[in-house]
């Protein structure tokens, strides 16, 4: 027990000791300064902290004022003070004190003002060479600066198209990478900068392989049975970029188009995707757990925000697992593996839809005695491509009509209209524009039969328009409406220009 308490007492006397060499001969109730006791600062406005102690008190803090007035105090904590400084205009340099006091004890910091800036020292905290795959992301680049001023900022650049976004905060420069279609790797040099520092990385990026992306935003919407009985319609997109306020795609942007169907929603307003496995449809059935191949695509935008077709799925396979939703598609014969994990909502719109068909099913059009009119309207949609419309008639006034609103691979009208279209909801050569209605008009692409009351837009499916050599054309229809009805026809005959007729009045 006395050896024990002998040690005790010594280790006690050797803390007290540590105490008193660590302040020197301070006695308690002293202020000494822990941080540099002088500062010397550059040209510009900015702030440094003084560290100090009151010896044998922890949460007492010293009175602290200043020399002059081109320095104040901001901020005193027991411990701490952050004194603030004004830019140097004097043309020189120039000194001042800041004092510590606490009953009688004093310490004193001296701060030098130099007339000319402290250089900034930027430096790269992450790799200089950076290798990314082909599909779009963002590459983060870190660095870390000292010798801040109020005049300069950090900055990126890079003279790469690609990289259509860079935003430089809090030691991060976040640079937006496009998906590379090139099928060639590319390569660009960024520069991090601020005033006269700065450093460069080089981005390299894979021209081929697998497309492996990562998409941070989810958009759609949920549209019930209202257009397939039995199935419930959810329509979404997975994206980089999104969509602005109309609805347009942004410039270097990345879309996967998702038209899938499963069991009616349990919720409304916000409407989450079910959980499942859903699987690529070449046949269109949308039935329950599968995903279309007509309305399902994939695109890219350059860096004016356009875009060529949409991409087809050849095959692919939708996995949502509350907020994971996993897409893998074949998509020209490249995998494709993108992943979304956030929040899996979609806005009910099932009160907005509007079905403007009148048929109860599938309907094989009479085509057998009717005349066919046309226009060309040059490049009406100022695509670079010509569209023409043409209506298939019933000769005595009364029976099933077809008006089609197309657009072909060419930019002359001596190249005439004869053709393969499929429907899309963009423009594009070789395709019809599905059919909308203005509210008293039926534009672009139906069916009609005023005698029997029958309307049908067509919203996809193909056109065939053939020439036959002869002067004749054979025009074979096979579309679906907006219920997925099937409409088929078939016409051959003369077409004639509108001109020669009166009777029809194209809607556009």
């Amino acid at each position: 027990m006395k050896r024990l308490l002998t040690s005790v007492v010594a280790i006690v006397v050797l803390l007290l000791t540590a105490c008193e060499n660590e302040f020197g001969n301070a006695a308690k109730g002293d202020v000494v300064v822990t941080s540099a006791t002088n500062v010397e600062i550059g040209l510009y406005a900015g702030e440094f902290v003084i560290d100090y102690v009151v010896k044998g008190y922890e949460d007492v803090g010293a009175n602290i004022t200043t020399t002059s007035d081109w320095l104040r105090v901001k901020e005193n904590r027991p411990g701490k003070a952050t004194i603030q400084y004004e830019t140097n205009e004097t043309g020189g340099m120039r000194q001042a004190a800041v004092m510590l006091a606490y009953e009688g004890s004093n310490a004193t910091v001296v701060v030098s003002q130099s007339n000319e800036a402290v250089t900034p020292i930027l430096t790269l905290k992450s790799e200089e060479n950076v290798e990314i795959d082909r599909c779009g992301q963002k590459v983060v680049i870190s660095y870390s600066l000292e010798n801040s001023n109020p005049v300069d900022y950090v900055y990126a650049k890079t003279s790469a198209d690609w990289i259509y976004s860079i935003e430089c905060k809090g030691g991060k420069a976040t640079l937006g990478i496009a998906t590379n279609t090139s099928g060639k790797e590319r390569e660009t040099v960024v520069t991090v900068g601020y005033g006269s520092a700065s450093f460069t990385v080089n981005i390299k990026q894979a021209g081929d392989g697998e497309i492996n992306f990562q998409a941070p935003l989810l958009w759609g919407d949920y549209y019930g049975d209202a257009l397939t009985p039995g199935s419930a319609n959810y329509w979404f997109f997975l994206s980089d970029r999104g969509f602005d306020i109309d609805g347009n795609s942004y410039p270097n942007a990345t879309y996967y188009r998702i038209d899938a169907y499963g069991p009616l929603a349990k919720t409304t307003g916000i409407v989450p995707i079910p959980d499942g496995t859903y699987t690529y449809d070449p046949n269109d059935t949308y039935a329950q757990w599968t995903f279309t191949a007509e309305w399902s695509g994939h695109w890219v935008t350059d860096a004016n925000a356009n875009r060529d077709a949409i991409l087809k799925f050849e095959e692919g396979t939708l996995v949502v697992e509350g907020s994971k939703i996993t897409l893998t598609a074949k998509i020209n014969g490249e995998v494709h593996n993108v992943v979304f994990e956030g929040e899996n909502a979609l806005l009910d719109c099932q009160n907005d839809v509007v079905v403007h068909t009148t048929l109860d099913g599938d309907y094989a059009a009479d085509l057998s005695d009717h005349y066919m009119i046309y226009e060309c309207y040059g490049d009406y949609y100022d695509y670079g491509a010509f569209n023409w419309m043409f209506v298939i008639m019933p000769n005595d006034g009364s029976g099933d009509c077809m008006q089609l609103d197309v657009i072909t691979g060419h930019n002359d009208k001596e190249s005439g209209f004869a053709g393969d279209y499929v429907a899309s909801d963009v423009l594009k050569q070789w395709s019809f524009i599905p059919g909308w209605t203005d509210g008293y008009n039926m534009q672009c692409s139906w069916f009609f039969n005023s005698s029997e009351g029958q309307q049908a837009p067509f919203r996809g499916g193909e056109v065939s328009v053939v020439d036959n050599g002869d002067g004749s054309m054979t025009v074979d229809i096979n579309v679906t409406d907006d219920r997925r009805n099937n409409i088929t026809g078939t016409w051959t005959g003369v077409p004639e220009a509108y001109v020669s007729r009166s009777i029809v009045v194209f809607n556009k």
